[in-house]
């Protein structure tokens, strides 16, 4: 008996303490192609909750600059919680440029700057020095954006990248939507896990009481 109680306390506890976060490969250029160069017609990205993760390039190798134009959509109830610089190599200069604008599409008409923040929610300009962190609190507060919180609700938005330098740069970025709520009113994970907790406390005192009983 006293093994289908600690069993049963690993099976109650481990989904709590070890959920996996989804993760998928949203665009690859290297697979996918170019991503639209096109400020009113960016490329269409799918995201789902979890890391949304997006690889491209983006550069002037050639003299002519490659611009990397893309929109997705946070559903209801649900954020943008976090923009992870996964990778970036630059092809030269010091960082590219990364805006976030509200809508399906960039009203910024090529070639653009950064002098037109104004009609921005946020901006950077991100160095291999951000790899491996949330570039997003820094991007919603940049000077002269519209500007929002750390994370981004439910809407469609449109992210432009690109770099003017000579040589070609590479970057790779998660967009990660969070998690839905499951039905109904749902405990904090960690409120899940003492109320686990407590639950396999019950069931072990009350197999002691019937082990006591002559």
């Amino acid at each position: 008996m006293r093994k289908i109680t600690w069993a049963l306390s690993l099976l109650l506890v481990s989904p709590a303490l070890s959920a996996p976060a989804l993760s998928a490969t949203i665009y690859d250029e290297a697979v996918n192609g170019d991503l639209s160069n096109i400020n009113t017609a960016p490329t269409i990205l799918n995201f789902s909750p979890g890391q949304n993760i997006v690889r491209g390039s983006t550069g002037n190798p050639a003299g002519t600059t490659d611009r990397d134009y893309f929109t997705f959509t946070v559903p209801a109830t649900l954020t943008l919680a976090s923009l992870v610089l996964n990778n970036l190599v630059l092809g030269s200069g010091g960082g590219s440029g990364l805006a976030i604008q509200a809508g399906p599409q960039l009203t910024v008409p090529p070639p653009g700057s950064f002098a037109d923040v104004g009609v921005f929610l946020g901006y950077g300009v991100p160095t291999p020095a951000d790899i491996g962190t949330n570039i997003l609190p820094s991007i919603g507060t940049a000077f002269g954006a519209i500007g929002f919180p750390s994370v981004l609700g439910q809407g469609t938005y449109t992210v432009w990248f690109q770099d003017t330098s000579p040589g070609e740069t590479t970057y790779d970025m998660s967009f990660n939507i969070s998690l839905p709520p499951p039905p109904g009113v749902a405990p904090e994970p960690a409120s899940l896990i003492v109320l686990t907790t407590g639950l396999v406390g019950l069931l072990l005192t009350r197999r002691q009481q019937v082990c006591a009983t002559p």
